[in-house]
Parts: C-alpha cells; structure tokens; sequence
C-alpha cells in the first residue's frame, strides 16, 4: 500500500517545482475481458497526471502508468480498454481522497471554490 493507495506501487519519486511528483503503477498483473472472459493481453502503458492530497508539507502529483490491456479473443467486440481504480476515476484530474478533501475543505470549513481550486492548479505541464 502507498500512502494509502491500494494496489499502487512507487517507481520513483522527485521534486518538480516545489511539488513531490510520484510515478506510480497498479501491481496487479492480469485482467480479464469484461464481455467475453479471456484473460487479456498487456499493451504497454500509458500516463497520466492526476493531483493528489499534499503529503510531507508539499503538494502532490501521481503520475500513473496506466496499464492499457486488449481482448485476446479476435472475435470479441472489446478489443482495447485501460485499467481503472477505485482510487481515481476515469479521465480525473484529482484522486478520490483528493476530491473528498476538495468537498470537506468547501462544505464544512466553509472556504469558497474558488479558494480550493486553487490548491489544486498545476505548478508543471501534466
């Protein structure tokens, strides 16, 4: 578990403009078509960008190596799909908790979006 991230492991980490930047990836391995059953094939990874809570007094971004997979079937519909989490949602540009903190931060210590939202631009390119 990474700071409290389920089945993500830590590659590397570094310091990008002030901010902590963690390169992470799931650790599951196998993934099975979700139409036909087959166990699916790896395609490689993709990343992306998604901001999360602050964690040793700096901000922080993931970058998630997004496993993509493919049906190995050649007659299933499903040819390509990427893995999904509980942790981040598809196309997010916040983790879930990051997002609950966003909620909280607005409903019950009564800060303005704007004043959130703010929080949470990026200081680097995603």
């Amino acid at each position: 578990m990474l700071l409290g991230l389920d089945d993500f492991g830590a590659l590397e980490w570094r310091l990008v403009g002030g901010e902590i930047e963690l390169t992470v990836e799931t650790t599951i391995d196998q993934a099975w078509c979700r139409l036909c059953g087959v166990r699916a094939l790896s395609k490689g990874r993709s990343t992306v960008m998604v901001r999360d809570i602050d964690a040793f007094g700096r901000r922080v971004q993931l970058r998630w190596r997004k496993r993509r997979w493919r049906c190995a079937e050649q007659l299933c519909a499903v040819k390509t799909w990427t893995e999904t989490t509980d942790a981040i949602a598809a196309r997010a540009v916040l983790t879930q908790r990051a997002r609950v903190q966003a909620c909280r931060r607005v409903g019950r210590d009564g800060h303005s979006v704007a004043a959130v939202a703010v929080t949470w631009v990026w200081v680097g390119t995603p």
